[in-house]
């Protein structure tokens, strides 16, 4: 895989593509979930069992040769028809990452890391620290007391 600080490339893209397509859809074990007769309610179908977008799973379909170039074409364009490049049908709750969620507690709690210390440990910004991981509450957090508050004066 291509992992340079340059811009993303067209070529970096597709084996990105190419990765997570294999990662998510393994080709060997959704080969035989398409036809060449696959339609729309056969994608939001799949969509439930393999747990990706009608669109990843169209584009899929395309890949490991079960549909033709002509047919990829013809849905695509059903999809955005009925709206669903925007809101598919069956859709389901994101999960939450709950472990990750409580090794960013036993780091702040337990191991007593400061927020600097989580940032040095992820390589990230502190900002980045509060809004994906939210290891402080208001109060405990040491950037947010710098943050001046706003208040309604009459």
């Amino acid at each position: 895989m291509c992992c340079t600080t340059d811009p993303p490339s067209r070529r970096c893209e597709d084996e990105a593509d190419e990765f997570a397509g294999e990662f998510l859809m393994p080709a060997n074990d959704i080969r035989h979930q398409f036809s060449s007769r696959t339609d729309l309610n056969d994608l939001a179908q799949l969509k439930l069992h393999w747990r990706v977008s009608m669109q990843a799973l169209l584009s899929r379909a395309l890949v490991v040769g079960r549909i033709t170039k002509a047919h990829n074409t013809r849905l695509w364009k059903l999809i955005s028809m009925h709206g669903y490049r925007r809101c598919e049908p069956n859709g389901f709750r994101l999960e939450q990452a709950g472990l990750l969620a409580e090794m960013v507690r036993v780091h702040t709690e337990k191991l007593e890391f400061s927020l600097d210390d989580l940032c040095d440990l992820l390589g990230i910004e502190a900002e980045e620290v509060r809004l994906l991981y939210r290891p402080y509450t208001a109060s405990e957090d040491p950037v947010a007391k710098q943050v001046p508050h706003l208040r309604l004066v009459e």
